[in-house]
């Protein structure tokens, strides 16, 4: 059944309307003019009465809480946070992977085969949009952290081809420049494992938590 409050339609009186907040009835008479067009005085009276309606019915914008803040932080900084820690363990033995020549490794974690992306490839989304939540509204972070990525994929792209082509040489000098630009990003980020991670207990509240099934959950200091 349709809610006569919120009901607004033209009557062979005029223009009528009320809102569910205020109650309060808008009616708008209808000219009498022959050419059968509304007066000067009735139209602005039409366009304060739907501007009126339209506010009361739509969303509070100004309500809101904005796209950024501490909590939308500390969840970014705990889902992508955690998947660029993950990669810790495979990027701290590339150097050793190159010096031996072990290819079809270093490609499994580089490859830039859209269909079939290396691991380390693969997570360039989480390093971007960490940099992004974890650090939304601090500028010169995001630049710092930005630099270290980009330093990062560059070098992961050199140790693509140096893998193709089996250049020895040039696979370390880009492995090395992995771990080093992947280091700096994390110290940027203040990536740190969770002290308390080895110790019983429980990170997460509800299926909904931010921590819920996370392999390596960084390291949240409480504000005091």
């Amino acid at each position: 059944m349709m809610d006569r409050s919120a009901f607004v339609g033209v009557t062979s009186g005029g223009l009528c309307g009320s809102a569910k907040v205020q109650r309060s009835a808008v009616c708008l008479k209808m000219s009498a003019a022959p050419s059968g067009e509304m007066d000067r005085r009735s139209v602005l009276l039409l366009g304060t009465a739907m501007a009126s309606l339209a506010f009361v019915g739509a969303p509070g914008n100004a309500l809101a809480d904005g796209a950024v803040s501490d909590a939308t932080r500390k969840r970014a900084r705990v889902i992508y946070g955690a998947r660029v820690m993950d990669l810790t363990p495979e990027i701290e033995k590339l150097p050793e992977l190159a010096e031996k020549g072990s290819w079809v490794q270093i490609l499994n974690m580089v490859s830039s085969d859209k269909k079939k992306p290396g691991s380390l490839v693969g997570m360039k989304n989480s390093f971007i949009l960490f940099t992004s939540g974890a650090y939304a509204g601090f500028k010169q972070s995001q630049v710092e952290l930005t630099n270290a990525q980009n330093i990062l994929f560059d070098a992961v792209s050199k140790l693509e081809n140096a893998a193709k082509s089996k250049n020895t040489k040039v696979a370390q000098l880009a492995a090395n420049e992995i771990v080093k630009s992947f280091n700096e990003y994390k110290a940027v980020g203040e990536l740190k494992p969770n002290p308390f991670a080895g110790e019983p207990g429980q990170v997460w509240s509800s299926d909904f938590a931010a921590t819920r099934k996370m392999n390596a959950t960084p390291y949240l200091k409480s504000e005091e």
